[in-house]
């Protein structure tokens, strides 16, 4: 703010803790010219920081697509996953996914496709738009075992899981059944 470029940068180096904090410090580095520096930062930002990251991995997306560097995104994917920093916890719906997903279909890439999709029933992300996408991509023994691995994590017991909601009638609904009988 005071147009002291010293300054601005002690105070972005001063405390990097979150991922938005190393992002606007790698900001601050793409204002200045630097890329190599501000990817310097993402890549640090990504194994030190805590919390969101997402802009961190959003740039190191686009530097990899930009350069066509599919095999570098998708290690980027695996560092995503071992890490803990997907969206929404949620492989299918991530990004970077997306985008090598895109790609391998459109170069016909057999061995990779199945790769991701496997990478899916490993996680246990399985659903019917899985199983379809599985039934319109894999092909012979491929596809015949990985629908036996799907049916039989399907039939795995599941950890029971909490309730949402309180057990019991809510008090929307005993109010109005009150009302009712008054």
């Amino acid at each position: 703010m005071t147009g002291n470029d010293d300054a601005e940068l002690a105070v972005l180096e001063r405390e990097l803790k979150y991922g938005m904090d190393y992002w606007r410090l790698a900001e601050y580095w793409l204002r200045r010219g630097n890329p190599e520096k501000a990817k310097t930062i993402v890549e640090e930002g990504i194994d030190k920081g805590e919390g969101r990251k997402q802009e961190l991995y959003d740039f190191l997306q686009q530097d990899c697509e930009k350069r066509g560097d599919y095999a570098g995104l998708s290690r980027l994917l695996d560092r995503k996953v071992r890490s803990g920093d997907l969206s929404h916890n949620s492989i299918r719906t991530d990004p970077i996914y997306l985008s090598l997903r895109d790609y391998h279909r459109s170069q016909g890439d057999y061995s990779s496709l199945r790769r991701l999709l496997q990478l899916c029933l490993q996680r246990g992300e399985i659903d019917l738009d899985l199983y379809r996408e599985a039934a319109e991509t894999l092909t012979g023994d491929d596809w015949t075992a990985f629908e036996k691995e799907l049916i039989a994590r399907l039939r795995e017991p599941q950890k029971e899981r909490k309730p949402g909601w309180v057990a019991g009638p809510n008090r929307a609904a005993l109010a109005l059944e009150q009302g009712a009988q008054a």
